[in-house]
């Protein structure tokens, strides 16, 4: 019974050779690190990120409606910018007509501004703080 096992390993350990599925595969996450010489892998990290400055909002929506809102918007209405990490939150509102164009009414969305462009959107929630915003004309 154990020369069988001797047997199966050793075929195992064969193939897997032969197949080039060694235990240091080119293309495993961690091959790098092997690979690599001692100066790179200690090398300092890169400096911490700057804080952006604060971005003109209102000619950002203006450039950017259609990415903000689906559908036409009109009466659109921008919110004092908030900081959010590195960037900056601002809460935007309009009246919207859908794409059937139906009035879809009024609609606040929060919009988060990172190096100067428009990043991720979604509808505001009680937790934005948005009903307690001053709106000004876009």
């Amino acid at each position: 019974m154990a020369i069988a096992f001797r047997i199966a390993c050793l075929s195992a350990a064969i193939a897997a050779f032969l197949t080039d599925c060694g235990p240091l595969d080119n293309n495993a996450w961690f091959a790098s690190r092997y690979r690599d010489s001692a100066e790179v892998l200690f090398q300092p990290a890169a400096p911490p990120r700057q804080a952006d400055p604060e971005p003109d909002v209102k000619a950002l929506v203006r450039a950017n409606v259609a990415s903000v809102f689906v559908g036409n918007a009109t009466n659109i209405q921008v919110g004092a910018p908030r900081r959010n990490g590195y960037g900056w939150i601002v809460c935007v509102k309009a009246q919207v007509t859908g794409i059937s164009k139906q009035n879809v009414g009024a609609q606040t969305i929060m919009v988060e501004i990172d190096n100067g462009r428009i990043g991720l959107r979604r509808r505001a929630t009680a937790e934005d703080g948005c009903n307690s915003t001053s709106f000004e004309p876009a």
